[in-house]
């Protein structure tokens, strides 16, 4: 009887990622190419969305990119789906450890077991603030310091501009503080127009049930330039 002794696993090739490709600014320069790199990520991110997947893990490292003639770029695709999950409403109770508190929604870091596609959306706002400021947007090592970046930028949530927030978890009410008052998006992204600015905070709105679908996204003004 024949037997196999090796296997050949062959992928797709792609020259990079875009974590190298926003760190590399002296070979690569991203500036006026956001909107195509945004463009391609959604598309594929809606993809995922309409064939009920979750992609959880979504961060520059993931996201890949191929040259169809140098330095043109010729695709950009969403990879490592270790973590995917399918998901069919009514929502079940899914982990919230995967990830990196980076790119973590709100609701993954306060400890929530039961999201959706926003988680996301999130997510593709962090990447999509990193390529305009060639940083990553929050920076916090672990989940409490990533909130207080969070509500620092964006303002404190509230019972009114996200219901049951306060149930979410124990800890919560020690984060909040009323008085915290969301920045001014136009000073902290001064390199981003009206319609892009729009858009990010669409996709960074702290309620998850607020936030712009994939689909919402793709046809919104910013990108259907």
């Amino acid at each position: 009887m024949e037997t196999v002794d090796d296997v050949f696993l062959v992928f797709e090739f792609f020259d990079t990622s875009l974590r190298r490709y926003i760190d590399n600014c002296f070979l690569f320069d991203i500036r006026g190419r956001e909107k195509f790199f945004l463009r391609q990520a959604l598309t594929g991110l809606a993809y995922c969305h309409s064939l009920k997947i979750l992609h959880r893990d979504l961060k520059p490292n993931n996201i890949l990119v191929s040259f169809r003639d140098y330095p043109d770029i010729g695709q950009i695709k969403l990879c490592d789906f270790d973590v995917a999950k399918t998901f069919e409403p009514p929502l079940s109770p899914y982990s919230n450890k995967m990830g990196i508190p980076c790119y973590k929604a709100p609701e993954l870091l306060m400890g929530s077991t039961r999201y959706s596609t926003a988680v996301d959306i999130w997510s593709m706002g962090c990447i999509f603030a990193e390529m305009i400021k060639l940083k990553p947007l929050f920076v916090g090592i672990d989940e409490v310091q990533m909130l207080t970046e969070i509500f620092c930028l964006l303002g404190a949530p509230t019972q009114e501009s996200w219901p049951g927030v306060s149930s979410i978890c124990a800890f919560i009410e020690h984060l909040i503080d009323p008085s915290i008052m969301p920045k001014d998006l136009v000073l902290e992204f001064p390199n981003l127009d009206p319609a892009g600015l729009d858009l990010l905070s669409k996709m960074l709105c702290l309620c998850p049930n607020g936030r712009i679908s994939a689909y919402e996204a793709l046809d919104h003004p910013y990108l259907r330039d």
